[in-house]
């Protein structure tokens, strides 16, 4: 959320377009940054981050074939 925020606050103009990958999965809640936890904490998160982007696929698929045709 925090990287979400702050491109809406660079850029406001593209809030319609700024997303964060769990709103595009359909889902709530952020993923947090392992780095300097235990590997068990690397796994969870890139588990998390496949689980999401296998969700977010096909919305991400149907936005850049929106932008193409702009």
């Amino acid at each position: 959320e925090a990287h979400k925020h702050m491109l809406l606050r660079a850029y406001p103009s593209y809030a319609q377009q700024i997303f964060t990958l769990a709103e595009l999965a359909g889902v709530s809640g952020d993923v947090d940054d392992p780095s300097g936890l235990p590997l068990e904490e690397y796994e969870r998160t890139y588990a998390l981050l496949e689980k999401l982007i296998e969700r977010a696929a096909p919305r991400m698929a149907q936005l850049v074939g929106a932008a193409g045709k702009l």
